[in-house]
């Protein structure tokens, strides 16, 4: 009599799987640039006039996500992720789902921290026109009400709410993948709008096509993140609910570039300036005590009949920041009409 015996069930390694190793080094080299590039941007207010509101609500965005690079590291580690579901303990999926639901809730107070922080730089910018203002309050609320939206439909997208980490309990609810991406979309098409804004007042600005093109590409570098909200989506939507353990991971990889990305981006306007000021204090290094004041004169050449209005020449020191530009009106240094420059002049 012959019998037949069923195949032992996988067991758990209970070790970081190699998905989760890449996951791990992503997130530890998003981090460090999105960190860097905060550091970088206090660094280039602090040689400014004073930080502003868009500096520290950054700074926030970059809090929460060394939160959530904090929790990416437990999911790896602690929840073991990486692995097919079946193979798991109860009280392990019960702490993987637990770090899962923290991780998402940091990773959407990261962006929109992110997004607050560029709609107050773009406030700082373009503070006279009541069109940029208006649309300023408006995309505000919108953000706020999407970080609201996002964080309660993952809090209580289950009833009872502790159903989420203990699915064997009976509950009720929502579409979960529906509702990721259409937050997700939602995301996305904020960046876009947010993006949009400021690309008609740069156009109509008084400076040549060539500057004209570089602040408006300036301004687009955040197209990458809105390219990974893309693509974090369509990863979203391939999840597997069923076997979440192993199918989270590359979504997870998204996640977390695009909340870094988001960081990254919203530092980028604010970083040339540090380099200028470096470049102007390279050049007064390099002028000896003879040219000193041949070359201030050559710097404050009058043009046409208008004895104030000033000929700059870049090469010789002079740099303008668009980022410079309203913290020097601000303190009522600049009054030279409609466009205000910051003008960096070597005088001893």
């Amino acid at each position: 009599m012959s019998t037949s015996s069923q195949p032992a069930p996988e067991l758990h390694p209970n070790e970081v799987s190699d998905s989760s190793v890449t996951f791990l080094g992503i997130v530890a080299m998003m981090l460090f640039l999105s960190t860097v590039s905060v550091i970088l941007r206090f660094v280039s207010r602090s040689l400014a006039v004073r930080f502003w509101w868009d500096d520290w609500v950054i700074l926030a965005a970059l809090v929460f996500s060394w939160g959530a690079a904090v929790c990416c590291v437990l999911i790896a580690t602690v929840g073991a992720a990486g692995y097919h579901i079946s193979t798991y303990p109860l009280w392990q999926i019960e702490v993987f789902l637990k770090i899962d639901l923290g991780l998402n809730i940091l990773y959407n107070a990261s962006v929109t921290s992110a997004k607050i922080s560029i709609l107050l730089f773009y406030r700082r910018m373009f503070p006279i026109q009541s069109s940029i203002r208006l649309w300023m309050r408006i995309m505000g609320g919108i953000v706020i009400a999407y970080f609201l939206a996002a964080v309660l439909g993952l809090v209580f997208s289950y009833n009872p709410v502790e159903a989420q980490w203990k699915f064997w309990l009976p509950h009720t609810n929502i579409n979960i993948v529906a509702f990721w991406l259409t937050m997700g979309v939602i995301n996305a098409l904020i960046d876009v709008t947010i993006l949009a804004i400021p690309q008609s007042r740069v156009w109509k600005l008084q400076m040549d096509t060539r500057r004209k093109i570089l602040v408006s590409l300036v301004f687009l570098l955040g197209t990458f993140v809105c390219i990974t909200s893309i693509i974090r989506i369509v990863f979203l939507y391939n999840i597997d609910l069923n076997d979440v353990t192993w199918s989270l991971t590359p979504s997870g990889i998204w996640t977390m570039i695009e909340l870094n990305s988001s960081i990254i981006c919203a530092c980028l306007p604010v970083l040339p300036s540090l380099f200028k000021r470096k470049r102007v204090e390279s050049s007064r290094r390099t002028i000896s005590p003879e040219s000193k004041t041949s070359h201030t004169r050559s710097l404050l050449k009058p043009r046409g009949n208008d004895s104030c209005d000033l000929e700059l020449r870049p090469e010789l020191g002079h740099h303008t920041s668009i980022e410079a530009i309203y913290d020097q009106r601000r303190q009522g240094r600049e009054s030279y009409g409609p466009v205000h420059v910051r003008k960096d002049f070597i005088v001893e």
